[in-house]
């Protein structure tokens, strides 16, 4: 981690990896496909350990509950599934209402709410506990290609092929700011983990930082090729952050300072 070259290639998904994410202890790698599978992978030596099947259209999203005993992904076939990390067994699957694709999973900093974005362009909250929809977020234009919750979980980010983000107080249901200046549709967001930055990337190579309060630009860079800007997050190694891409077509991650 401290000279940020490459470790390894992980190559084994049979289509698109199109989300990957790490296990709060660290030990475990989880990542979506277009093979319409979810697999976790052991950390370092990046073997697999688990391969979860259900989902019956392409594999969108994935991330881990805060206490890493979960796993949600979610898929082109509408569905929202929740697994048991240890057994693989499926432990709930929500349904978005409309039919519509689900683009993207965030839990919420304390487990409660998970969230999910759709191809029509709405924001869903839900009971992680008894998963019951408990909000509809409108405002977006177009697709909601990402989401993340503040560390405070205060705030909800998400990032549209309507070339913005916006930031949504969570309680109050309401969207609050929007950040505009990205010239194409936002693939991936991610909060610094002190919370004052959210770090977006879009379809056409820009990175662009923004003020979590305000929404208002701090500083763009345009170092990634499209196809490798579509999953971008921190890692807090030794108090720095490093900044995590993931590519397209094959598991690749590429640390960046």
């Amino acid at each position: 981690m401290a000279t940020g070259r490459e470790q390894q290639i992980l190559g084994d998904h049979d289509d698109q990896v199109r989300s990957v994410a790490f296990c709060p202890d660290g030990k475990t790698l989880a990542s979506a496909s277009f093979d319409r599978t979810i697999r976790l992978r052991d950390i370092p030596s990046g073997r697999a350990s688990q391969t979860f099947s259900g989902h019956r259209d392409h594999a969108r999203s994935v991330a881990f509950s805060p206490d890493g005993k979960t796993v949600v992904s979610c898929s082109d076939d509408s569905t929202i599934r929740l697994w048991d990390k240890a057994t693989g067994r499926g432990r709930k699957t929500l349904r978005d209402r409309d039919d519509s694709r689900v683009l993207s999973v965030a839990f919420s900093p304390d487990g409660k709410t998970l969230a999910s974005s759709s191809s029509r362009n709405s924001i869903r909250l839900w009971d992680t506990a008894s998963g019951r929809e408990t909000r509809n977020l409108k405002g977006h234009g177009h697709k909601v290609w990402s989401l993340a919750f503040s560390p405070d979980g205060k705030t909800l980010a998400s990032g549209s092929a309507d070339y913005t983000v916006r930031l949504w107080d969570v309680d109050n249901r309401v969207w609050k700011d929007a950040a505009k200046g990205h010239s194409s549709r936002v693939k991936s967001i991610v909060f610094s983990p002190w919370g004052g930055t959210i770090v977006a990337t879009a379809q056409d190579g820009a990175v662009r930082r923004w003020d979590a309060v305000t929404g208002g630009p701090r500083r763009a860079r345009r170092e990634v090729s499209w196809y490798s800007c579509l999953q971008i997050f921190y890692l807090s190694t030794n108090d720095q952050s490093r900044l995590i891409e993931t590519a397209r077509f094959q598991m690749l991650l590429t640390l960046r300072p």
